[in-house]
């Protein structure tokens, strides 16, 4: 993922459109993330991090980003290494995955190259 311009990008995860819920893992280009769980226009920020070293920060700098749920816990890596560790999520439901760019104060550009999406064994 990579930030063109603007202000967050990042993945939505365990999206559900009939319930309009989901869960949003973001970086900021300087270097600081979030992961918000939303329930139709409502979110309730449930980790927020300052900038980390593991972020490469600023303007078209790629990060590898990447999600990883086992029954109720997240694990989120940035750059093939763990960021931070969540528990207590709602995972009943199932659910897809988004890529997403958020404009926050400014409009907003990300690039996603190489895409993946596989279940654990």
């Amino acid at each position: 993922m990579t930030i063109l311009k603007g202000d967050r990008g990042g993945l939505a995860f365990l999206v559900n459109n009939a319930q309009k819920t989901f869960y949003y893992f973001g970086i900021e280009q300087d270097g600081s993330y979030i992961l918000d769980h939303f329930k139709g226009e409502e979110a309730t920020i449930l980790l927020k991090g300052d900038a980390s070293t593991l972020i490469h920060t600023g303007f078209n700098q790629p990060n590898l980003v990447a999600v990883v749920l086992t029954g109720n816990n997240v694990d989120l890596y940035v750059n093939m290494q763990l960021i931070v560790h969540a528990s207590n999520i709602d995972y009943s439901q199932g659910g897809v995955v988004g890529l997403a760019a958020q404009d926050r104060t400014r409009p907003t550009e990300v690039v996603f190259n190489d895409a993946k999406i596989w279940p654990l064994p």
